[in-house]
């Protein structure tokens, strides 16, 4: 008779960490924590009429450091409101 052990696919197995464990909770927060300071770090930049989608990816890999620096950038000047400048 097979060994049922290797007939069960892989996921069907014993996830590696249980979903009631306290590292659970922690990464979820972490997720959070990102997904906010990335958003955070997205607005401000449109603010600043800079690019929304870097800064949010910069903000979710590096939430602390993204926000001060983003908030030190001075704002871009908007080239199409004042006429000059390039399409």
């Amino acid at each position: 008779m097979p060994n049922v052990y290797l007939i069960v696919p892989y996921f069907a197995r014993e996830p590696l960490i249980p979903w009631s464990s306290g590292l659970t909770y922690i990464m979820f927060a972490a997720l959070l924590i990102a997904v906010i300071s990335g958003t955070w770090a997205g607005a401000i930049a449109v603010r600043k009429n800079r690019n929304s989608r870097t800064w949010f990816i910069i903000g979710f890999f590096l939430p602390l450091i993204a926000l001060i620096i983003i908030y030190m950038l001075p704002a871009l000047s908007d080239n199409r409101e004042t006429g000059r400048g390039g399409d």
